[in-house]
């Protein structure tokens, strides 16, 4: 679920996977990596939730 929300909300938010690993920190390579499933994120859900507007509970809840 974390995947397909991720890309969801980071496409509600007009973000890019180049933006929003600036805005974060991480690499653009590693967004595609929790994208499809293949890495879950440690403590960088925290950076990714406030960057794109998102509580950590609605990652791993179903989409709006």
């Amino acid at each position: 679920m974390f995947s397909k929300n991720l890309k969801y909300y980071r496409l509600k938010n007009n973000l890019s996977k180049k933006k929003l690993a600036e805005k974060i920190g991480i690499t653009s390579m590693a967004i595609s990596h929790y994208e499809k499933g293949s890495r879950t994120p440690n403590t960088q859900i925290l950076y990714i939730s406030g960057s794109i507007e998102c509580r950590c509970h609605g990652f791993s809840s179903h989409q709006e």
